[in-house]
């Protein structure tokens, strides 16, 4: 085995891991999780914290936004758009004015920021 890893400079770390199995209960809290998300999945990870713990569970909610990640959960709401192009009253679009041309050469176009 140490030849073989040495021949595809593979770490025999890499071969050797086993990694840990999922404790029993994060698999009961993502059942709870799942089921909670089936019958109301515009919950966000707070309210979830609270409809978990009604079930029993005590979990802090960075251990819930962990098994949501791993579940692939994620609430149905919209989400904030605090940058969408002519909010502002009065906003000016301007065109871009160098599409098509070529900049060849050095000090050909130049920019400047406010």
């Amino acid at each position: 085995m140490a030849r073989q890893c040495e021949l595809l400079k593979v770490s025999r770390s890499n071969i050797y891991y086993q990694p840990a199995p999922v404790p029993a209960v994060d698999l009961a809290v993502m059942r709870v999780l799942g089921e909670i998300h089936l019958n109301r999945p515009f919950l966000g990870s707070r309210r979830l914290v609270d409809e978990i713990e009604k079930e029993g569970f005590k979990v802090n909610r960075e251990r819930l936004l962990r098994l949501m990640r791993v579940m692939g959960l994620s609430p149905i709401c919209p989400r904030p758009r605090t940058t969408r192009w002519g909010c502002g009253a009065g906003h000016k679009i301007y065109s871009y004015l160098l599409r098509g041309v070529d900049v060849t050469r050095p000090n050909q176009v130049w920019c400047a920021d406010i």
